[in-house]
C-alpha cells in the first residue's frame, strides 16, 4: 500500500495540494491504483464552454488575455483530476506560444484544448497537431514559409527545442526541414489551417542523410517513428523534461534510458510515460521531495485551494508580479525551473500572495480554530490546513515564537494570530516547495 507521506507528496505534484478528501479516498490503495486514479481524466467536465468575450470597439467578439487566463486558471483549481490541467501546462511551456504574438485569443484557446486533448494520448500524433495548429503556424512565422523564402524559424526549434535538442541535427538539417515545411499555412479569412501546394518546394532536400522530396509532416514521422536512432533521441529529451517537470532537475542517465524505453515500447503513449515517472521509486525519493519549487502557476493554484477561494481573489496578486503568466513565456523555449523563481522581487510577491490569502481566510471565518490549541499544536494544525509537507525544525521553531509572540499581546487564537500563522505557513519554504 502506498504510504501516506508518498500519497502527499504524489497528491502535491500532480494535483497542486494534498487535499484531505483525496487523501481519505486514495489511502489504503497500492501506489498503481492511486496513479491510475490520478490518471483518470474521464472524471473531468469538457472545455467546451468558452472563457469570456470582450466586445472591440469596432463590433468584433475577442477572447482577450485576462480573460482567458482566468479561465484557464478556474479550470485548473476546480477540476477532479488536475494532472490533466498541469499536464496542459507542461505542454503549453513545451510547444510554445505567445498571446502577443500571435494576436488572439481565440487561437491561443484553439491551442490549449489541442493541447488537452492530446495531453496523454501519442506524442507523434501531438507533435503533429501541434505543428499545424494556426497558432504555431503564426508564432513561429510558418505561415510565412514559402518555396521563394524560406524561413527557418520553426523548423529550427522544432529539432531544438520540441522534438530533439542541440547537438542531434545540422545546419543543413534546418535548411531541409524549412524547404519541407514550406506551403503549410493560416487561411486568412478561416484562421485554420490550409496546405497551399503553389508555395511548397517538392524538390528533392537531404535531411539526417536521407535525400527525397520531404514534406513536413513525413520529417516528423520520420523523427517519432520510422528512424530508431532519431525516436530514441527524441525519447530522451521529452522524458527527460518531463521528469525535470514533475520530479526533480537531476535525473540519472539510467532513469533517461529507462523511461525513454517505456515510451517506445509503448508506441510513444504519454500516459505511460507519465505513469512510469509516477511509478518510479526515485519519484518518492528526499531528492525528489524535496527538488521543485513552485512555479508560479503552482502556487497561485495551490494557494487559493488552500483558502477555499475563487483563483480570481489571489491571483492579482501574483502571477506576473512573480514572473509566470500563462500564454505569455518569456520566449520560445518556456519557462526554466527552481532557482529562476528565488529573486527578490518574486520572493516579495510571493509573500503578498501569502497575506492575501491569510486575509482572506481569517475573514471566511473558516480557519479561526486555533484558540483552544497549545502553540505547537496550533502550528501543526496550520500546516495541515496548508497541506504541506512536513515542516522542518527551524521552521517549527520560528512558528512556535510567532504565535507566542502574537500571544502576549492578545488572546490566543485572536484575528491577528490567526492571519499572522496562516500567512507564514504559506510563506514557509515547505508550502513554496511543490
Amino acid at each position: 500500500m502506498i504510504s501516506d507521506l508518498d500519497l502527499r507528496h504524489l497528491l502535491r505534484r500532480t494535483e497542486f495540494v494534498a487535499r484531505p478528501s483525496r487523501i481519505a479516498e486514495l489511502s489504503g490503495r497500492t501506489r498503481e491504483q492511486v496513479v491510475d486514479d490520478i490518471l483518470d481524466f474521464s472524471r473531468n467536465p469538457s472545455d467546451s464552454v468558452d472563457p469570456d468575450r470582450t466586445t472591440l470597439g469596432d463590433g468584433r467578439s475577442e477572447i482577450t488575455l485576462p480573460s482567458l487566463l482566468l479561465w484557464w486558471m478556474r479550470r485548473m483549481t476546480t477540476v477532479p483530476r488536475p494532472l490533466h490541467e498541469r499536464l496542459t501546462f507542461f505542454w503549453h511551456g513545451h510547444f510554445t506560444s505567445e498571446y502577443e504574438k500571435v494576436s488572439s485569443g481565440d487561437l491561443m484557446l484553439a491551442q490549449n484544448r489541442m493541447f488537452r486533448a492530446g495531453a496523454i494520448g501519442g506524442y507523434r500524433e501531438l507533435a503533429q497537431s501541434m505543428a499545424i495548429d494556426p497558432a504555431m503556424l503564426r508564432y513561429l512565422d510558418n505561415a510565412k514559409n514559402f518555396k521563394a523564402s524560406p524561413n527557418q524559424n520553426f523548423a529550427r526549434e522544432l529539432m531544438e527545442l520540441f522534438l530533439l535538442g542541440i547537438g542531434n541535427f545540422t545546419e543543413s538539417d534546418v535548411e531541409a526541414m524549412a524547404r519541407a515545411w514550406t506551403g503549410h499555412s493560416i487561411d486568412a479569412n478561416t484562421r485554420r489551417y490550409v496546405f497551399r501546394g503553389s508555395l511548397h518546394d517538392y524538390g528533392n532536400k537531404t535531411m539526417f542523410g536521407v535525400t527525397r522530396a520531404w514534406d513536413g509532416p513525413e520529417a516528423i514521422d520520420h523523427i517519432l517513428r520510422d528512424s530508431a536512432e532519431l525516436k530514441s533521441k527524441a525519447a530522451r529529451w521529452i522524458a527527460r523534461k518531463m521528469w525535470e517537470h514533475f520530479a526533480h532537475p537531476t535525473p540519472s542517465a539510467a532513469i533517461e534510458t529507462e523511461l525513454a524505453e517505456v515510451l517506445i515500447g509503448s508506441g510513444m503513449s504519454v500516459r505511460a510515460l507519465a505513469k512510469a515517472i509516477l511509478m518510479h521509486d526515485e519519484f518518492y525519493s528526499t531528492t525528489a521531495r524535496r527538488g521543485l519549487v513552485r512555479t508560479p502557476v503552482e502556487l497561485v493554484a495551490s494557494t487559493a485551494i488552500v483558502a477555499g477561494v475563487d483563483v480570481s481573489r489571489v491571483m492579482v496578486s501574483g502571477l506576473e508580479a512573480m514572473g509566470q503568466v500563462p500564454f505569455e513565456p518569456p520566449n520560445v523555449s518556456g519557462w526554466r525551473n527552481n532557482s529562476y523563481w528565488i529573486n527578490t522581487s518574486a520572493w516579495n510577491a510571493r509573500l503578498n500572495l501569502a497575506g492575501v490569502a491569510a486575509k482572506l481566510m481569517r475573514e471566511s471565518g473558516a480557519f479561526n480554530v486555533f484558540g483552544s490549541l497549545s502553540p505547537a499544536r496550533g502550528v501543526e494544525r496550520a500546516a495541515e490546513i496548508a497541506g504541506c509537507g512536513p515542516l522542518s525544525s527551524n521552521t517549527v521553531s520560528s512558528l512556535i515564537a510567532l504565535v507566542e509572540a502574537e500571544r502576549r499581546l492578545a488572546a490566543p487564537g485572536g484575528s491577528i494570530e490567526t492571519q499572522s500563522l496562516l500567512a507564514a505557513v504559506l510563506a514557509s519554504p515547505e508550502f513554496n516547495l511543490s
